[in-house]
């Protein structure tokens, strides 16, 4: 306070005059780290109790001066006031928040009804561990095999971060990969495909960030089972199975005539009971965004031996007889003459012919002379089972090389001698209109 005039009004009274300056007295903003005064710019360690003090020097003003706080960032603040010393204390845990803070303390007078302030403010540095780690991947963390992507990470500390590790996840545990803070796989494959660990860490700690990355490809590694035999009858599932990224989806063709016939979608391909009309080649497709991929098996289904019915005999002046069969396993056909096994001999020519994978013709040709009684078998057989059948080699009725009519007429003429007169006169009769 300054005297600017005073004067005497007379002997026994005095009148003064007071003015305040236009700047009032500043404010001293003092710094304190667990109660001890911390000078210059010197930094708090993270965790410390922190306490910022505002005093200013008490004058003779009404109503009394003011101490208020404020902040540049603006945080929250919670003070104590001691107004008659003119103290405000401003208490709080340091934090990497309040890290290149200023904190500042305004004075204020109210001063013939106007007011007047004056400030002082002080910045507090905080060192912290790091914070906010974080990864980035580019272009994105879900690529295309083949393709060049980058992991980036970054984070928040003071000092700066003085190591970046990257790790990852392999078998359970972290398998360390190296340093900086980028990470570039040129060219992904599928074998890339994981989790990703990048640790940040200065000399007050560290922290970890994680990202995924995700490597999609077109199906590979496809594979169909069973690859084995099934019996007729029993049931059989196929599996289709492949690896890719996304997910696939599955179609089961066949072949037929030549071409693919779209069965059903799904992995599986089930036959509660097979026949022999489901052996083939079945195709399994895997497809997703990126491409497709084939896989086939062939679906072997084992069967007994079946005869054909179109086997037949034949006898001019010797007997031929023809025997096809069908089976799976690829069957054997024997022939036996009244119960004894056949081979070739002078008098005796065997033939087979291959019809297919599963059929099997054979041909015999006998030279000998046969009774009325004696039996010709074929005989197929596999490793699932036999069949049989029995042709019987009658000389007068058996089926010969010649035109049918003249068949017709040795068996018309042979019956009508074994019927009575007058059944052989209807034979004759029959025979006359047939010779005719």
């Amino acid at each position: 306070t300054n005297v600017l005039n005073e004067g005497f009004k007379s002997p026994h009274h005095c009148h003064f005059t007071f003015s305040i300056s236009e700047s009032p007295p500043k404010p001293r903003v003092q710094l304190y780290v667990e109660q001890k005064e911390v000078q210059g710019q010197e930094e708090v360690l993270e965790g410390s109790s922190v306490s910022l003090r505002c005093s200013a020097e008490p004058l003779c003003s009404s109503p009394p001066p003011t101490l208020t706080w404020s902040s540049t960032p603006r945080i929250p603040l919670s003070d104590s006031s001691r107004l008659q010393e003119l103290i405000s204390d401003l208490n709080f845990t340091a934090t990497h928040r309040e890290h290149g803070v200023t904190f500042t303390c305004t004075i204020t007078y109210q001063l013939q009804d106007k007011n007047k302030t004056a400030q002082d403010s002080i910045t507090v540095h905080v060192q912290y561990s790091p914070k906010n780690t974080a990864v980035s991947v580019l272009p994105s963390s879900s690529v295309l095999e083949g393709s060049s992507v980058t992991l980036i990470c970054s984070s928040d500390a003071n000092p700066a971060v003085l190591s970046y590790t990257w790790s990852r996840e392999s078998e359970g545990q972290l398998k360390q990969l190296q340093t900086g803070d980028t990470l570039t796989f040129n060219r992904t494959d599928p074998t890339h495909r994981g989790w990703y660990h990048c640790t940040a860490q200065n000399q007050h700690g560290s922290q970890n960030s994680s990202v995924k990355l995700d490597i999609q490809y077109a199906p590979q590694n496809m594979s169909t089972i069973p690859s084995s035999s099934v019996l007729e009858g029993s049931s059989v599932t196929l599996i289709c199975s492949s690896d890719a990224n996304p997910a696939v989806i599955y179609t089961w063709s066949r072949e037929s005539e030549g071409q693919l016939k779209q069965l059903q979608t799904g992995d599986t391909l089930t036959f509660n009971r097979t026949d022999p009309t489901h052996r083939g080649w079945y195709h399994c497709t895997a497809q997703n965004q990126h491409g497709s991929q084939n896989s086939s098996v062939m679906l072997d289904i084992q069967y007994v031996p079946q005869i054909s019915t179109s086997s037949s005999c034949s006898r001019t002046d010797v007997t031929v007889c023809f025997c096809e069969t069908d089976g799976n396993p690829s069957p054997e056909l024997e022939w036996h003459l009244s119960g004894r096994p056949v081979t070739n001999s002078l008098n005796t020519f065997i033939s087979e012919e291959r019809m297919s994978s599963t059929g099997l013709r054979s041909s015999i040709t006998l030279h000998q002379s046969l009774t009325n009684t004696s039996t010709l078998q074929c005989v197929s057989r596999n490793t699932q089972g036999t069949d049989e059948k029995l042709s019987h080699t009658h000389p007068l009725c058996s089926v010969s090389a010649e035109t049918l009519m003249a068949q017709i007429k040795k068996c018309l003429i042979w019956f009508s001698l074994l019927y009575s007169l007058q059944v052989k006169q209807i034979f004759q009769l029959i025979i006359t209109v047939v010779i005719v």
